[in-house]
């Protein structure tokens, strides 16, 4: 057991310390030697590593618990890198908190954080979660995703912003944002369309306009709402 104590990071009480020690209790059992063996070439089979036998049974032994000792170490490194972390959202206001708040607080503080009223912001929930097919997830209602969608394009925020506003990891607000993005497109094939498909009619500011009728009586429009400011030379 005094090898435990050589390995750095191990906690004591950890699923991690009880494995370690029963391997080296297992070490100290003279029949149990080729079952672990066994196991420990499989686990070092895993890291590309190789073990050699020896003529002498007992340098051969020596190889392998320093072997073992070494594979312990990477396991431990490995633990503490990827699998031991400290949590890091923490704070007491999760997003679903802080969205609650909003919108049943003052109509001011929901107009400087979405850029719209309350009213507005319960309609574009519910025309994307039942028209369409926003989904809640377990750890997220469809209003807090929507919320953070605005937030994103509202306040022109980083993904770390939204990170720390809503407590949610990086990853997950990229997900969230781009999730409800391909919502809001489908809501814009709906909204965003001429009034008139086929161009049939004559717009009004055309057809009662002297200047424009005879010349621009077939005209449609910028079909994407951009209006190009063009001056005609004098000499034209």
């Amino acid at each position: 057991m005094d090898d435990l104590h050589n390995i750095p990071d191990i906690e004591k009480g950890s699923d991690l310390y009880f494995f370690v020690v029963s391997m080296f209790e297992h070490k100290a059992k003279k029949n149990s030697g080729n079952t672990w063996k066994q196991q420990m070439l499989k686990l070092i089979d895993m890291n590309c590593l190789t073990i050699h036998n020896s003529d002498d049974e007992a340098d051969d032994k020596d190889d392998f618990w320093d072997l073992v000792n070494c594979t312990i170490a990477l396991i431990v490194e490995y633990y503490c890198t990827f699998l031991h972390k400290e949590p890091c959202m923490t704070f007491y206001q999760t997003g679903h908190k802080w969205m609650q708040e909003i919108l049943t607080m003052n109509e001011i503080r929901c107009k400087n954080m979405f850029r719209m009223e309350k009213e507005t912001f319960f309609k574009l929930c519910t025309d994307l979660e039942n028209v369409y097919h926003l989904p809640s997830s377990r750890r997220m209602t469809f209003m807090e995703k929507v919320g953070i969608f605005i937030f994103i394009i509202a306040q022109g925020a980083s993904n770390r912003h939204a990170q720390e506003r809503f407590q949610h990891s990086g990853e997950t607000v990229s997900h969230v944002f781009h999730e409800v993005l391909h919502a809001v497109c489908l809501l814009a094939r709906d909204l965003i369309k001429p009034d008139d498909p086929e161009f049939k009619e004559i717009p009004p500011h055309i057809r009662n306009d002297r200047r424009y009728k005879p010349h621009f009586k077939d005209c449609i429009g910028a079909i994407d709402g951009t209006h190009i400011h063009a001056c005609v030379p004098v000499n034209d």
